[in-house]
């Protein structure tokens, strides 16, 4: 089996396996935490525009928050469907599009108090076009005052200290599976190319099959992405290391921003 798109119905179907060990909770507590600090008042609709498996989305719901899920990936939006059904979870809505085109129809809130961009997401809007698109986008899907909050691959690291190959196998009763990494600059694009190999064992059957996927994502720098923020109507709030042991945003390899749309 291979494939060349990003997050395809086999990825998608592993994704969690590889990702078990991030604290899905903690991170949806520190953006609302975040938010605080800046409103009287907690976030009650919120849209993630790149909600992968849902596991954001079912923190927030049991927050009692109304959320959207959107994603690109039908793989990643089923198996969102599964885990937000198995929850029973009543206030949630989803929808198959590019986040920055992304429209969303009732029941959903027409417009929402936070929009996120987890892991990254924002960096696979690699063109500038794209990321313009992406801010333009954010003023139809966010409230005046609204907030957007994403997580980025910081410039300063990722320009000269990227792992060029990686390897890691992760498994559990039913499949074991090992994912090799080779990462190459794309220094015209600000971003990295990271072509994954997968070799997978079922391991009732014996059975082993491999595929293939490419994902070209862009870092960012804080300047830089406060001027994009500026340009179209938001204003930065507030950055740091997002879930990493660096002190500051220059020497992480994860930086979150928090930006508001202006009223």
């Amino acid at each position: 089996m291979n494939s060349d798109d990003a997050f395809s119905g086999r990825y998608s179907g592993i994704y969690d396996l590889f990702h078990e060990a991030k604290p899905y909770a903690s991170e949806v507590d520190f953006v609302l935490g975040r938010c605080l600090e800046h409103s009287s008042l907690r976030p009650e609709t919120v849209v993630d525009l790149a909600c992968g498996t849902g596991k954001h989305l079912l923190e927030f719901a049991n927050r009692g928050i109304t959320v959207h899920g959107n994603d690109i990936s039908a793989g990643m939006l089923a198996e969102t469907q599964r885990r937000l059904d198995a929850a029973k979870t009543k206030s949630f809505s989803l929808s198959k599009s590019p986040m920055q085109s992304l429209t969303v129809k009732s029941p959903a809130p027409e417009q929402f108090d936070l929009a996120t961009a987890f892991y990254t997401a924002m960096g696979y809007l690699v063109a500038p076009q794209d990321l313009d698109a992406l801010m333009r986008n954010l003023q139809n899907l966010l409230k005046p005052g609204g907030f957007f909050f994403a997580d980025l691959w910081n410039g300063h690291k990722m320009t000269t200290q990227f792992s060029p190959h990686r390897e890691k196998t992760a498994e559990n009763e039913f499949i074991q599976v090992l994912r090799r990494s080779d990462v190459s600059s794309e220094a015209k694009q600000n971003a990295l190319r990271v072509k994954f190999s997968f070799d997978l064992l079922t391991k009732k059957t014996g059975v082993r099959e491999t595929f293939n996927e490419e994902h070209c994502v862009r870092y960012h720098t804080v300047p830089e992405v406060e001027n994009i923020l500026l340009a179209h109507g938001f204003s930065l709030l507030e950055h740091g290391p997002y879930f990493d042991e660096a002190t500051t945003t220059e020497t992480s390899w994860n930086f979150y921003v928090l930006a508001r749309r202006r009223d």
